[in-house]
């Protein structure tokens, strides 16, 4: 038999061994089956985030559905709701796709830069030790530049084919260094497209490369922007505490070619995150007084102390006998 008996649908219901060999169509129920579960806990869990765990790809639909607001996680570490800084997440793949539960992505940090007190090292007594200062204004950083991150990639998700139209023609007028350099096809050689027709058989990897070659000249740079400008969108949309430096170097060089002014959105991320007040009345580090090395003194000599009648007495002198002898 090709298909097990109880695979067949029984007083017209379907099996729960069911499986749906087509791909596309088990696709297509993914995707509304993800878009129906992502809309059910909304109003209990208003920042929900949808989660790519590892390193597989995802679906096609799915990817464009939910590509430029996914966050990709390598090694996800799942807490309890009750835990402080806990994100609701659903997985958008694998076997749990669609299941809510709640991770640590470590940004458990407060506005200032300190960390809360479950995640500060402690001392001998188990007590949560206050960051130094040169700690403080790194985790603030990060902060910064998670804000530039996110404001770079709400810039790649607005910008449609007419805008990127206009940077294409403004590439030639433009004196800086990026946009001279500026080649299409080095650009999409590195990041790649959004679409992968590796692993399709049909012809319309073939129909889209003709499509290209018969419009204008400047068209074809257009579509390569916008395919590597969704590549973007969804490199700096899996940002995190650990990696969110990389990306803020990833989005300013994005902001570089696209002619996007990183500089005012920096300005704007330490306006919007400011640093405490208090912070410029400590020291930026405090060097421990030195011990003083103990000095190699010389002995005090030790003074004998005779009784009262002993240091009054007259020491005894020789007797005669040794005298008359030493004459």
């Amino acid at each position: 038999m090709l298909f097990d008996a109880e695979d067949a649908p029984q007083d017209g219901k379907d099996s729960k061994t069911d499986r749906c060999l087509d791909p596309g169509c088990f696709e297509r129920k993914a995707t509304a089956f993800l878009k129906r579960r992502k809309s059910e806990p909304r109003g209990e869990h208003p920042k929900l985030r949808l989660v790519q765990v590892g390193f597989d790809g995802i679906g096609d639909g799915v990817r464009e559905k939910f590509g430029d607001r996914l966050t990709r996680v390598y090694a996800p570490t799942f807490v309890k709701a009750s835990v402080k800084g806990a994100v609701p997440g659903m997985p958008v793949d694998g076997p749990k796709a669609g299941t809510l539960f709640h991770l640590d992505l470590g940004e458990s940090v407060s506005v200032n830069g300190t960390g809360h007190k479950s995640a500060r090292p402690r001392d001998a007594e188990g007590k949560p030790m206050l960051l130094s200062l040169p700690e403080r204004r790194a985790r603030l950083q990060k902060r910064r530049d998670a804000f530039l991150v996110n404001k770079v990639g709400e810039s790649l998700r607005a910008l449609t084919p007419e805008a990127l139209t206009k940077t294409a023609a403004s590439m030639g007028a433009r004196t800086d260094t990026a946009a001279k350099r500026f080649d299409p096809l080095a650009l999409v050689l590195a990041f790649g497209t959004s679409t992968r027709a590796d692993r399709e058989y049909d012809d319309g990897p073939w129909k889209r490369y003709d499509e290209l070659l018969d419009r204008n000249k400047d068209l074809p740079v257009v579509a390569a922007l916008h395919e590597v400008t969704q590549v973007w969108t969804r490199r700096l949309s899996g940002s995190d505490t650990h990696h969110v430096t990389e990306h803020a170097t990833d989005a300013k060089r994005v902001c570089e070619l696209l002619g996007l002014d990183a500089v005012a959105i920096e300005i704007e991320a330490a306006q919007t995150i400011a640093t405490p007040k208090s912070w410029a009345a400590e020291p930026e580090h405090v060097e421990p007084a030195p011990k003083a090395a103990p000095t190699m003194s010389a002995p005090s000599p030790q003074v004998q102390v005779r009784s009262k009648k002993a240091a009054s007495a007259v020491p005894p002198r020789r007797s005669a006998k040794r005298r008359s002898t030493s004459c």
